[in-house]
């Protein structure tokens, strides 16, 4: 596949300015009429809508500027990078008629025959851009496809949490000042009584970064844009509440704070191995860092290392890497290459 065509951490690099928002990913859900949803549907029907597919993006001005593959010509370590940067969606390869067209310009992919007949992802620091990249793309599919809607329920989907408008938002937040003030259990109680779904960053517990999806009833019928702006004025929320920790934090702990970024600084100079774990957790550490002065490092590098130190683009960088043990060797010498 054209692996080199893609901008690594694309998603991530579009917020310059705010360190606590990394990306938002816009998820569009939609199905055909008169094809069943995944868990009814034949092989066969698959195969047609593939193809179909196949013949429309392939003669259309902006889809066939993309990249297609099925996901069955992809390898374990492709699918991993393309789902790390978000192309794909996790254990796709349960799919055996998944493909994906993936639109590198635009931050976005078109998923055919996953959980739905369709998902249409978009990636952009702002939830209402990465919403209209995603539009656009469903209405070019609507130009030749029958997708279901339902005048009552709205957009019809195999699962009940996404009808109506069958959109998922996730949001990719780091959130270091209150994770250090042990403050993330109550917002995440907060979140839920407000039926959001708060999730450490792939399921890592001990790290800073934290991924925040629109899941619950508050979202549930409401039209796309009210759900956006519901979604946006919590995620505000949640970021003003990280600054104003983050004041309160070097108030009282700063010395503390100080002692920790610089320990971890040490460890990530001189280590011989680093686990994907630890070395997410520093790098948001030494983000911190420089957003407290504690440090001085280059932080356009810091944050591409966010991306690279991910396991599907280790692989990636280097494919004779076949051990836990190679992978960890790697991932520190690109940490000291790079920083240091």
């Amino acid at each position: 596949m054209q692996l080199k065509t893609i901008k690594i951490g694309q998603w991530a690099k579009k917020q310059k300015k705010n360190t606590i928002l990394l990306g938002s990913q816009t998820l569009l859900r939609r199905n055909l009429n008169y094809f069943p949803f995944r868990s009814k549907i034949t092989d066969i029907q698959e195969k047609k809508i593939l193809s179909d597919f196949q013949s429309f993006y392939s003669s259309h001005p902006t889809l066939k500027k993309g990249i297609f593959t099925l996901i069955s010509d992809l390898s374990k370590d492709e699918q991993t990078f393309l789902t790390e940067e978000k192309y794909l969606i996790p254990k796709i390869d349960q799919f055996p008629n998944a493909a994906v067209l993936i639109l590198p310009n635009f931050c976005s992919s078109i998923l055919i025959n996953t959980e739905e007949h369709f998902i249409i992802s978009a990636n952009d620091n702002k939830v209402e851009r990465a919403y209209t990249i995603a539009e656009n793309l469903e209405n070019i599919l609507a130009e030749h496809f029958d997708i279901a809607y339902s005048q009552k329920i709205g957009f019809l989907t195999s699962k009940a949490n996404f009808l109506s408008n069958g959109m998922e938002i996730i949001s990719t937040l780091h959130l270091p000042a209150i994770h250090r003030a042990d403050q993330i259990q109550k917002l995440r109680k907060d979140l839920k009584n407000g039926l959001y779904n708060f999730k450490d960053y792939y399921s890592i517990v001990g790290t800073d970064y934290y991924n925040l999806s629109n899941m619950g009833k508050k979202f549930f019928l409401n039209p796309e844009l009210e759900v956006i702006n519901l979604y946006d004025l919590d995620l505000k929320k949640i970021m003003k509440q990280e600054l104003v920790t983050k004041k309160k934090l070097i108030e009282k702990l700063f010395n503390l704070v100080e002692d920790e970024i610089s320990r971890i600084y040490g460890i990530l100079q001189y280590a011989k191995f680093l686990e994907f774990n630890e070395t997410l957790h520093h790098i948001g550490s030494l983000l911190f860092g420089i957003d407290l002065d504690i440090i001085k490092i280059d932080e356009k590098k810091l944050k591409s290392l966010f991306m690279l130190i991910h396991p599907g683009h280790i692989h990636i960088l280097d494919d004779s890497i076949k051990t836990q043990t190679d992978e960890d060797i790697f991932r520190a010498h690109l940490v000291q290459k790079e920083l240091f």
